[in-house]
């Protein structure tokens, strides 16, 4: 078996020992604290809260606009006939009120036939908690499955098998050993270093090319981390720039620490898009040394660094277009309604922390560049070591 080979395999197996060994261990810790937790639970914790999938079989009565006394506002009231369709009530038929302080469009009016999600405490009650968007979002992920498989083929099998891998990390260590209260940006560092190891020698196969992408964006994400805790403390950033944030002030997660938490979204936010051009860096370095297996280092490097701004002329720009959407609703309020001054809501925590994260990405995918770029050029650019792996088409 060949070195680099063997290195792709240790790599994997490590990031799979310590995967398996951090699971296990937050996992302990977990049942633990949800024991001493529960004890001092609130008597809402006590009753039992269900979701049970329904089905609105008529609407009895219904009133658009109705106004309510002595309040000052407007809401939709309806009584709707829901059929439950799964669990102990299967079948039957429930009087359900509906009603919704929040204003009038259609996502708070249901109709008969709207598949929804019923909630009730202690089973005695149900209430309409929202739509069932099950089917929905079945139908996005079979499209996105599809487009990846069709176009990625092997490669594309690969990352979706890296996602998976992902989200595995993600729910069965990153977030049990944050809640239990384990440090968090240690635990965010280790889970991205054990999803490196693993989703992506799925995506992009075991090898040199491999090694190098790995490699590259390790030493990339370290220099995120340190970026990322520099312009936290420059700016004041505690991690209260949102409702979800403030609310791990109260209950049983108080003891998790929001700035914290904000650096580990840094961190594990900014991994897609080092991955990215350290890919990307690596795939045009390793075709340009094909095309041309007479190239030394220097060149390579020049030649990987011409591509790598291009990809920096457009990422930076979708990065940032992309957090400025998912705060455009916020935007829009402050600006439209409030009539806050410009320089007050840029100095807003909230507006601040999507700004930050906006130039964390940004840095990350400049500095990404020259790094792959060396380290690809020095491998592929070595002479002797450079190796035409075969890449299949399927």
């Amino acid at each position: 078996m060949k070195k680099e080979n063997l290195i792709s395999f240790f790599v994997i197996s490590i990031s799979l020992i310590a995967f398996f060994l951090c699971a296990f261990f937050s996992s302990g810790i977990r049942v633990d604290e949800e024991i001493v937790l529960y004890e001092e639970e609130s008597v809402f914790h006590q009753s039992e809260v269900s979701f049970y999938k329904g089905r609105v079989l008529r609407v009895e009565h219904e009133e658009i606009g109705y106004q309510h006394e002595d309040a000052g506002y407007q809401s939709v009231k309806q009584e709707l006939k829901v059929e439950v369709l799964d669990g102990d009530f299967t079948g039957k038929v429930f009087l359900v009120e509906h009603g919704s302080i929040f204003d009038l469009d259609k996502s708070n009016v249901f109709k008969e036939g709207d598949i929804v999600v019923l909630r009730t405490i202690d089973e005695s009650n149900f209430y309409i908690s929202d739509h069932l968007r099950r089917n929905g979002l079945i139908l996005s992920l079979f499209i996105f499955l599809i487009a990846i498989l069709y176009f990625g083929r092997m490669r594309g099998l690969g990352a979706i098998c890296g996602l998976g891998f992902s989200f595995l990390v993600l729910i069965n260590y990153i977030v049990p050993a944050i809640i239990t209260g384990e440090e968090i940006i240690k635990v965010a560092l280790t889970g991205i270093l054990i999803i490196s190891g693993v989703s992506i020698f799925l995506a992009h196969g075991i090898g040199k090319k491999a090694n190098v992408i790995w490699l590259s964006t390790v030493i990339t994400l370290l220099i995120a981390i340190f970026l990322s805790h520099f312009f936290v403390e420059i700016t004041s950033l505690f991690g209260r720039g949102n409702d979800v944030g403030l609310s791990f002030h109260y209950g049983e997660y108080s003891h998790i620490s929001l700035q914290g938490l904000l650096l580990a979204g840094l961190v594990i936010g900014v991994f897609g898009v080092i991955t990215d051009v350290a890919s990307t860096q690596t795939a045009a370095i390793w075709q340009i040394k094909r095309a041309n297996p007479e190239l030394e280092m220097k060149e390579l490097y020049q030649r990987g660094t011409l591509v790598g701004r291009e990809h920096i002329a457009s990422l930076v720009n979708t990065l940032i277009l992309v957090y400025v959407g998912a705060s455009l609703p916020f935007l829009l309020l402050i600006m439209g309604i409030d009539h806050t001054p410009l320089w007050v809501m840029l100095n807003s925590e909230f507006v601040a922390e999507e700004v930050i994260r906006a130039i964390v990405g940004s840095v990350s995918l400049i500095l990404g560049v020259p790094v792959s770029s060396f380290f690809a050029s020095y491998f592929a650019g070595k002479e002797g070591c450079f190796s035409c792996e075969n890449e299949s088409n399927a």
